[in-house]
């Protein structure tokens, strides 16, 4: 599997930017590369602009500082800027699953809390994060429970998801004659 390139062309957002870094640094901690085999592993993907700009970053700095880490920092630096992971930190904070599914908040949760990893430093952090963003009918009830694990408290949250569903339905299905008759009558 090949890692996608990246171009750094004028189209390149803040979150393309982050998510490609994201899923290389995933891939390449995969195939256990030491940070140098990291670096070597992302210039390699470097083209075009991105390439360009790489070239102008070593250019003006010692062999020696060129590693692993001054790679992040200067493409964080270039590409995501901290104005970016300040407004997704803020985000993270602020959300709410407000009507969405469970699947959908627990992506979101997830895309927004690589930007906020000192807010959930641990498990039981991330934990009581993802329940009190809940919708109050799934929190009331989670957060009773002791969970030891985030998937866990996720997994939890789509059985009652599913279990709301079925209700609604039963529900639909019992009174769906009264409802055709309220809506003829009005």
């Amino acid at each position: 599997m090949r890692a996608p390139e990246f171009r750094g062309d004028s189209d390149t957002n803040s979150m393309a930017a982050g998510f490609w870094l994201n899923d290389v640094k995933n891939m390449l901690n995969r195939v256990l590369y030491d940070d140098q085999g990291k670096l070597d592993g992302v210039m390699s993907l470097l083209i075009e602009q991105a390439s360009v700009w790489w070239n102008t970053v070593v250019a003006r700095v010692s062999t020696e500082q060129i590693t692993w880490e001054f790679f992040l920092r200067e493409f964080m630096e270039m590409y995501i800027g901290d104005v970016f992971v300040n407004e997704m930190m803020q985000q993270f904070l602020n959300l709410k699953q407000s009507g969405k599914t469970i699947y959908e908040y627990e992506c979101e949760f997830h895309k927004l809390s690589r930007f906020s990893s000192e807010f959930i430093p641990t498990e039981k952090s991330r934990i009581d994060r993802f329940v009190s963003g809940l919708d109050s009918q799934y929190k009331r009830i989670l957060v009773s429970h002791h969970f030891t694990a985030f998937q866990e408290v996720v997994n939890k949250a789509k059985a009652m998801e599913q279990q709301l569903k079925i209700k609604e339905k039963t529900w639909l299905l019992r009174h769906a004659g009264e409802i055709v008759a309220v809506a003829f009558w009005r």
